[in-house]
């Protein structure tokens, strides 16, 4: 897993179900990001790593006449990020506040 080597930066991860579109993972991963950059006082973030982490499973459901097997997709992402004060001057740079202002975090986390 090449994350476990982020230097100076942070690690950020999302896992969803079987029930959560791989877009909406990436969302709240990004805003996990938004929220550990301006925690810590900065104001942007670039991405410097990115991993996909989804699992599949298989669940087997039998009853006296038949036998299914299905299989779960749990989409997951880690990233890590660099965080700066200032905008970087790259490529990709990401506002944390303006991020987090089109898509704001749902009350029920």
């Amino acid at each position: 897993m090449f994350l476990d080597g982020c230097f100076q930066g942070h690690n950020q991860g999302f896992k969803g179900n079987g029930f959560t579109e791989s877009q909406q993972v990436y969302k709240y991963v990004l805003m996990r990001a938004c929220e550990v950059t301006l925690e810590n006082g900065y104001s942007y973030f670039v991405i410097l790593g990115n991993e996909d982490t989804t699992s599949k499973s298989f669940t087997a459901y039998a009853s006296n006449s038949s036998f299914s097997v299905s299989q779960v997709t749990k989409p997951g992402r880690d990233i890590c990020i660099q965080c700066f004060y200032k905008k970087p001057d790259v490529y990709g740079a990401i506002d944390a506040l303006e991020y987090l202002s089109y898509n704001p975090i749902p009350k029920s986390r």
